[in-house]
């Protein structure tokens, strides 16, 4: 989360608030803009992105 902020609040990249928890697997999945895609994925994709709608 370093390029998203501690408290995904942003940093390098885009804060990671309001998005909704498919959003976000799909952007883990897809690679929007510089965002490599595929860092993490299957079912680590799924506990991020649970993670980022949740706190985010």
């Amino acid at each position: 989360m370093s390029c998203h902020g501690g408290d995904l609040e942003g940093a390098s990249a885009p804060a990671l608030e309001g998005y909704s928890e498919e959003e976000v697997y799909d952007a883990i999945e897809q690679g929007p803009g510089s965002m490599p895609a595929g860092l993490v994925s299957g079912e680590d994709a799924e506990a991020v992105a649970k993670y980022v709608a949740q706190e985010g």
